[in-house]
């Protein structure tokens, strides 16, 4: 995995998606627990796969910044 984000609500690490190992853009969540030492993959995707982006925890909310995505013709920015 490549390109991912991550950002923590002070509990919990939070990273978003990124690249597999197969260079396919993923709209993945994740949710790292660090005093347990566990992943939770199963939460719900985001609506649009992007790798290169930031994110930020903020009230409660994830936000996604910008990023790329992977097109039939390529890679694009976001707007």
């Amino acid at each position: 995995m490549a390109g991912f984000s991550a950002s923590s609500d002070g509990t919990y690490i939070y990273i978003l998606g990124g690249v597999d190992q197969n260079f396919t853009t993923t709209a993945t969540l994740w949710r790292y627990d660090p005093i347990s030492n566990t992943y939770n993959t199963n939460l719900p995707d985001y609506t649009i796969p992007t790798y290169f982006h930031a994110t930020a925890y903020l009230n409660g909310k994830i936000y996604r910044v910008a990023g790329r995505e992977r097109s039939r013709t390529g890679q694009s920015p976001l707007p």
